[in-house]
């Protein structure tokens, strides 16, 4: 029996421990669902690859026995649970930030096709050594292809690495670009656990980094909960005024600030008729079409409450009736409101706006102005539809 193995053993335990810890206080209200299960596959790919590692250690410390066959399949196991954290890293980063490279169908068909190739070439390593060996003293070695694994492993990581250091360049929101810089340090833990695990082999240090890393990124998105809205995945009303209180005063007859307010018509009727779970999905159908808009207009978007939602946009080259135009477009092709709805009830908007071009700075009251337009534009469509 090897004690020189024992500190990794409880090491690894204690990350399991505290892993498990931070997984029963994931809640629904820390972000969308999509994002809540990623997360959550995240932690489990995290429990697989402790669980093979510290099998691995208790082999080598001749605590069991265990034939060379079983040590190299919880290596295997061990290579693919890692694979698979970077994927749902990647997918809740996408879910967060909505990298646009991965918005079309398939190039996200070509990432679960590398992650599939690349969990079919550990298991057949098991056999054939491409990937990794372990010798007839049970010790791991990389393989001649191990480098392609890698690369795969980082590309899940870069993605979402340079797109959030992007964001951060490019926002003026501190908190946003705390966020993001958060995302930006997943990056971090791989890099270091691959220059020191070579040098302190009993020591499971990548067990460590991943461990601290998601409990920052548990708090940081716990944190972030004040400035989102826990449904939709939208920015908040509280998001929203901080973000008029920044842009309003600069706004000038050159860098005007369109502000548009948005309210789903005959929502109360959905919600009364299908009930209130069938109201939280159009919601979030409603919202991801505000996602799309948002992308496609360099738009800032925020639930401001119930079923009314605001759009802010700089320097717009179109008119507002031209944007609400086009937002109304995108609402009725989408595919989402569609298809996603059992019901298939039809999912309209009014929308009334106001401009501004530096004479006005109090958000209270450019809102009050942009809902009294959309109190108009939506008696003249119950009018239109009665």
């Amino acid at each position: 029996m090897d004690s020189t193995y024992f500190p990794s053993i409880v090491t690894n335990i204690f990350c399991i421990v505290f892993v498990t810890v931070i997984f029963f206080h994931l809640e629904r209200s820390l972000g969308t669902e999509h994002e809540v299960r990623e997360l959550r596959n995240m932690i489990f790919s995290y429990y697989v690859m402790q669980i093979s590692d510290i099998f691995y250690v208790v082999a080598m410390a001749d605590i069991i026995a265990a034939s060379n066959i079983f040590i190299a399949l919880s290596c295997a196991v061990s290579n693919i649970s890692t694979l698979f954290g970077c994927y749902f890293w990647f997918r809740f980063i996408d879910d967060r930030l909505s990298i646009p490279i991965i918005r079309k169908r398939w190039v996200s068909n070509l990432f679960i096709c590398l992650l599939i190739v690349t969990s079919a070439s550990d298991i057949f390593s098991i056999f054939t050594g491409l990937v990794f060996s372990v010798d007839k003293a049970g010790n791991y070695s990389d393989g001649p292809l191990y480098f392609a694994h890698a690369v795969v492993d980082y590309i899940y990581l870069v993605i979402p690495t340079v797109y959030a250091i992007h964001l951060a360049l490019h926002t003026r929101m501190k908190y946003k670009r705390s966020e993001y810089l958060t995302y930006s340090g997943y990056m971090v833990a791989p890099l270091l656990a691959g220059i020191l695990e070579d040098k302190f082999q009993t020591v499971p240090i990548l067990s460590l980094n991943i461990l601290v890393v998601i409990l920052i990124l548990f708090l940081t998105i716990q944190n972030m909960q004040i400035y989102n809205d826990a449904l939709t995945g939208l920015n908040n009303r509280r998001c929203l005024q901080f973000y008029l209180a920044e842009k309003l005063p600069k706004a000038t007859n050159e860098r005007q600030i369109i502000i548009f307010m948005i309210d789903i018509n005959r929502f109360k009727f959905i919600n009364d008729t299908y009930g209130h779970l069938e109201g939280d999905h159009c919601l979030k159908m409603f919202a991801d079409v505000m996602k799309d808009f948002a992308r496609k207009n360099c738009a800032f978007v925020a639930r401001y409450g119930g079923d009314e939602f605001c759009a802010v946009m700089n320097s717009a080259k179109l008119s507002p009736q031209e944007i609400a135009d086009d937002f109304l477009s995108m609402l009725s092709e989408s595919k989402c409101v569609k298809n996603d709805s059992k019901y298939h009830y039809e999912l309209t908007a009014s929308i009334g706006w106001t401009v501004c071009s530096g004479q006005e700075s109090d958000a209270a009251s450019i809102i009050s102005q942009a809902d009294k337009d959309l109190y108009e534009k939506k008696r003249a469509w119950h009018k239109l539809n009665s």
